[in-house]
């Protein structure tokens, strides 16, 4: 029967230190990096609130706002009534940012690449992805029932290698990869998919407010890029994800993607504080600075401590490999009783035998803070 096959699963995943546990925050306040979970302070090493907008109160202003004039919800998919003022402002308010002809905002990073693979692939075509690549962009280009085929990560020959085989349509890739802290060779891709007339397509997640010129992330590239997909999540600190490219591609994605004409479209007032967190994020240029200087100062201070880091590209994600998930079950377990929360990041988020410890840096952090988090991951490391 179904339920003693899901408690031998379960009964598995528990063997395996695999189970996962919700812990439920309380107040976060503008300004600091402490969580509050189970009555204690912690530092918060585990947000992918990279520029520290958490609470801040232009933001929260104009979310306010908003919801006195708009309400709470939508009332409807994006297709029907659910598409208002501040949707169409803050798509054409990103298109120029980005440089970009057009964008169409989805109400999750998730939906987002689902409908973009779906909408752009079918049977017929080929496409090849980074073997790193996020599950939903994986889930979308297996919905498109495309032949697919995966390169090594980051491995331009591999890459090569199979592009000349199967002549591609479409080549895939995040720009920063959310579990190594690694940046792809955008503009390697970007020669072998000139070579073979492929689409590029860069899931700018953890790239974009980071990345590029003023925090652009991959739209420098914008020119030869058939799409961007922005989940709003990261810098953002927001939900929601922007896809941007030319207006037949943006027309093409609207028209064809399931996720997108079937999904109750966001809020207005959440687009409102989009708004201003865009224009935040232009104007309060210090953030990517600060987060620039700490990004650095930690790769300098894990280094001396001999910790070995997945990477040391300019990316406010470092991950320690650890190697069992049992240990780094434990590791997280000692750094929260000293208060500091980071991630255990285990199969079948990453290979069984490259656990980790995932720490996400952001721009409020302090150099005694970074010290502290290193002093207690190298006490319980030895």
């Amino acid at each position: 029967m179904l339920s003693h096959k899901l408690e031998k699963r379960m009964a598995n995943w528990q063997k395996n230190n695999l189970m996962r546990q919700r812990h439920i925050i309380g107040n976060r306040h503008y300004g600091d990096n402490i969580i509050h979970t189970a009555g204690k302070a912690h530092l918060n090493f585990a947000s992918n609130d990279y520029l520290g907008l958490i609470q801040h109160p232009a933001i929260n202003a104009a979310m306010i706002a908003g919801i006195k004039q708009y309400g709470i919800g939508s009332g409807s998919s994006a297709m029907v009534t659910g598409y208002f003022n501040e949707h169409d402002s803050i798509e054409r308010e990103f298109a120029q940012w980005l440089g970009f002809d057009k964008t169409i905002l989805f109400s999750s990073g998730y939906c987002a690449n689902l409908g973009v693979m779906t909408a752009l692939l079918n049977r017929d075509d080929t496409v090849i992805s980074d073997k790193l690549c996020h599950a939903s962009l994986l889930d979308g280009i297996q919905l498109s029932r495309a032949k697919h085929y995966r390169y090594q990560h980051n491995d331009v020959m591999h890459l090569q290698k199979i592009a000349a085989k199967v002549k591609p349509d479409m080549i895939v890739s995040e720009s920063i990869f959310s579990m190594q802290g690694d940046i792809a060779p955008i503009a390697d891709l970007m020669s072998i998919a000139e070579r073979y007339q492929a689409g590029l397509v860069i899931d700018d997640a953890h790239g974009v407010g980071i990345l590029g010129c003023d925090g652009r992330g991959a739209s420098e590239h914008q020119s030869k890029l058939l799409c961007m997909v922005m989940p709003l999540g990261k810098a953002f600190n927001a939900m929601g994800a922007i896809v941007a490219g030319n207006g037949k591609i943006i027309e093409s994605i609207l028209q064809f993607s399931r996720s997108y004409r079937y999904s109750t479209a966001l809020p207005p007032a959440l687009c409102c504080a989009l708004r201003a967190t865009l224009k935040i994020i232009q104007e309060e240029t210090w953030r990517l600075q600060a987060l620039n200087d700490n990004i650095a100062f930690f790769n300098t201070e894990a280094l001396v401590r001999k910790l070995p880091l997945v990477s040391t590209d300019k990316t406010p994600i470092r991950a320690i490999i650890i190697g069992d998930s049992q240990k780094t079950v434990w590791l997280q377990e000692q750094l929260i009783k000293q208060g500091i929360c980071v991630a255990a990041i285990r199969a079948p988020t990453v290979q069984q035998n490259s656990t980790r410890l995932r720490i996400s840096l952001n721009s409020l952090h302090t150099q005694a803070e970074i010290v502290y988090l290193l002093d207690k991951i190298f006490e319980y490391f030895l």
